[in-house]
């Protein structure tokens, strides 16, 4: 019987692409000039990061990766130390949340899903952003009151890593089989074959290539309570 649904955030609650195409681009020119790239050069290596000129690539590192694992790419580059460049990203990507006039985009139907799930279940988010980010992104969607464990990159290993899965289970009494994660990419995929279920959301037809090794995919949050239902039956559709 499923007692925890886990959820992954950008993606998956919260739309990836208007949300954080912008900073996510001003980050990586930012993160450029810092080196002694040509124009040509600094193009290649922020595609390498998954920037292309006016948006990001879905499971790229920029979009799937945690903090740390962009500075360490970046870090090919930037003559920096990894701690710094993770420290000048973080703070790039709140400096953003922050702002008064940016407004974050909640997938459609994912609040009303959450509201109506924590009625009966465990509700967690595990994401590979680190905690400020997380907490100011949530707040700022409203979607902070519906949680109840939030698990960051900078708490613990990042995904596919299922430590906080671990630490969940200890927290709250609740075996890994007892619980789904919901997600967007392939990472979240891998992440989620350590509960019972690992469900992909695709909100596009093109995000569907990521989610191959999903149990379920969803392309509405209004599919979810009755995936739900068919796992605590002990059945799929």
């Amino acid at each position: 019987m499923i007692k925890a649904i886990i959820f992954d955030k950008d993606g998956t609650l919260i739309d990836l692409g208007n949300t954080w195409d912008e900073p996510t681009i001003h980050a990586m020119d930012v993160m450029m000039e810092l080196t002694d790239l040509s124009l040509v050069e600094k193009i290649k290596f922020k595609q390498k990061m998954g920037v292309e000129a006016t948006y990001i690539v879905p499971n790229s590192v920029v979009a799937a990766g945690s903090i740390s694992e962009q500075a360490a790419l970046l870090s090919e580059v930037v003559p920096l130390p990894i701690t710094e460049i993770a420290l000048k990203l973080e703070q790039l990507y709140l400096d953003y949340i922050v702002r008064s006039d940016v407004e974050l985009n909640v997938i459609a139907h994912a609040e009303s899903t959450l509201k109506a799930l924590k009625e009966n279940y465990v509700i967690g988010l595990v994401t590979n952003d680190n905690r400020s980010i997380t907490e100011a992104s949530l707040a700022k969607a409203g979607l902070n009151i519906y949680f109840d464990y939030i698990a960051c990159a900078d708490d613990f290993k990042p995904k596919p890593d299922p430590i906080a899965l671990h630490d969940l289970s200890e927290k709250y009494g609740i075996q890994l089989d007892e619980m789904i994660y919901v997600g967007d990419s392939s990472v979240d995929m891998i992440y989620g074959k350590y509960t019972q279920a690992a469900i992909g959301f695709a909100l596009e037809d093109e995000h569907l290539v990521h989610l191959s090794e999903a149990d379920y995919i969803i392309r509405s949050f209004e599919q979810l309570p009755a995936i739900i239902q068919s796992i605590n039956k002990g059945k799929k559709e």
